[in-house]
């Protein structure tokens, strides 16, 4: 009897044994989700979520434990979405890892509408990252005792690119003058909360052109790290250009071959290119030191054109012509200069040119105007003024003539021997500057008179100034009833007026 209370005694306590050992072996294991992954989106509308789920079970016991069941409830964005269950057997390991694969298939059902906009939202704001939670629990087959071993995990998982946000584009300023250079600024965020961001971002500067296909002006690279919902600024500085079909610049971001951001087709945000205008700002005469409208003949005259650059830098090429104001028949040019014009944003500048009227206002010539070519074109308003009206100024005048030899003043000389014709003009009522000529003409008979000696001269004289002029030649035949003798006649081109020696002996020169 005793020997057989013994015996059961040892029977329950190896059985006793046995179930701690079991109990040991189960309760000693770890239990950890190393992976929740999606087949696709979350599709909530459609009602069904698919699910799978990795189980690491690394044990640590005598032996190994058969598992009953694996259940738990499913979170999406902390919302609870569903319970899931599987009695596929599965054993915890004596010792060692294993890892248990689990797919289900969740019914979504019994979802609010309410709480199905939260988790689209939320999703939606942190671009595609879902949060999925499970609390679960592990049974283990241990007999007729329950025991019940809890498994809760938290994953953040990436359905769509792992991308930053661009959260801010934009350039400083949005309009610039051509060649000038503006900034932009990218600003990324990365709004997933359990993935950092790893990767090179690509700044496109496209140029919008008008009527054709966009081009890219400039790519920059930049190399991005960000942790969740950390953000940074990325700058960059671009020179601009304008061709005829440039409209202007915008930014275009990529992350790989997705296109994260792009500036919309307004102005701004997009950046204008402003080209500089070049503008008249006033154009006049001067005489000396003073503003004129109005001159006299010889008098050094200059013309002034004042331009300025709005809006922009210009640089350029201008033509000033002066010309003659026709009345019958096209305008001539009196002097041409081309400028190189280099002026900054609402700078000034003058350019001049220096002439002297040739001739006077009168029927023929009503007088004198600019005229702008190239970067600007402009003419004179056609009004006097401010066209430069020119008056004949000083009057020149023959004051006397008279010939000389070696032996002094004579009237007559012989024929072969070397005469000098002498001429004073004097500068009445103003001063006077231009071109005569004076002519030594053979006094012919029955014949129109003949240039013999032919001498011009430039002349500027002040007024009531003198001046003498001579011309020399040589006494070629004697008097004749063909051939009377010499005069002279005095030609003043620049004034169209003209004077002639008397026509009686003296004091016109015989020839004997």
């Amino acid at each position: 009897m005793k020997k057989a209370i013994l015996i059961l005694i040892l029977i329950v306590i190896a059985f006793l044994a046995y179930l701690g050992i079991i109990y040991v072996s189960a309760t000693s294991a770890r239990f950890s989700i190393s992976r929740i992954s999606l087949s696709k989106i979350p599709d909530l509308f459609s009602k069904q979520l698919d699910l799978e789920l990795y189980l690491n079970i690394e044990g640590h016991g005598l032996l190994s434990v058969p598992v009953r069941s694996f259940s738990g409830r499913v979170y999406l964005e902390d919302r609870y979405v569903g319970y899931v269950v599987s009695t596929e057997p599965f054993m915890i390991p004596a010792s060692g890892t294993i890892t248990v694969h689990f797919t289900f298939h969740l019914d979504l059902s019994e979802i609010s509408l309410t709480d199905i906009k939260y988790i689209v939202d939320s999703i939606s704001s942190h671009k595609g990252e879902v949060k999925i939670g499970f609390d679960g629990q592990i049974e283990p087959v241990i007999l007729f005792f329950p025991i019940i071993i809890p498994v809760s995990y938290q994953f953040y998982i990436l359905t769509l690119s792992n991308a930053p946000k661009v959260s801010d584009l934009y350039w400083s300023p949005t309009s610039v003058a051509v060649g000038e250079s503006a900034d932009f600024y990218v600003i990324v965020e990365n709004v997933f909360r359990g993935s950092p961001i790893d990767g090179v971002l690509d700044v496109i500067v496209r140029e919008d052109v008008a009527g054709g296909f966009d081009v890219d002006a400039y790519v920059y690279h930049f190399t991005v790290h960000l942790l969740p919902g950390e953000s940074k600024t990325f700058h960059g500085s671009f020179k601009t250009y304008k061709r005829s079909s440039t409209r202007g610049f915008f930014l275009k971001v990529q992350w790989g071959s997705d296109v994260l951001a792009e500036q919309e087709n307004k102005y701004p945000p997009r950046l204008s290119v402003i080209s500089g205008i070049l503008s008249l700002v006033e154009a006049y005469w001067t005489v000396g030191e003073s503003r004129v409208t109005s001159c006299k003949l010889g008098d050094e005259v200059v013309a002034h054109i004042v331009l300025r650059a709005s809006n922009a830098p210009v640089e350029g090429i201008v033509k000033i012509k002066i010309r003659k104001d026709i009345a019958i028949g096209p305008d001539e040019d009196v002097k041409v200069a081309s400028f190189n014009v280099f002026l900054k944003k609402d700078e000034q500048r003058e350019y001049t040119l220096t002439f002297t009227p040739s001739e006077p206002s009168g029927a023929n010539i009503r007088g004198y105007f600019i005229e702008i070519e190239g970067d600007l074109s402009w003419t004179m308003p056609n009004t006097y003024p401010p066209r430069l009206t020119v008056g004949k100024g000083g009057t020149p005048l023959v004051v006397s003539a008279w010939w000389t030899t070696s032996a002094g003043i004579v009237t007559s000389v012989k024929r072969g021997e070397t005469v000098q014709a002498h001429v004073r003009i004097k500068a009445l009522e103003g001063n006077i500057q231009g071109t005569i000529t004076i002519h030594i003409k053979k006094d012919l008979v029955l014949l129109p008179d003949k240039d013999y000696e032919v001498q011009t001269y430039t002349l500027s004289l002040n007024e009531n100034e003198e001046i003498e002029l001579t011309v020399t030649f040589i006494a070629s035949e004697s008097t004749s009833s063909f051939f009377r003798g010499y005069f002279i006649q005095v030609d003043f081109v620049t004034w169209g007026i003209s004077w002639t020696m008397e026509p009686s002996y003296p004091p016109r020169l015989r020839v004997t």
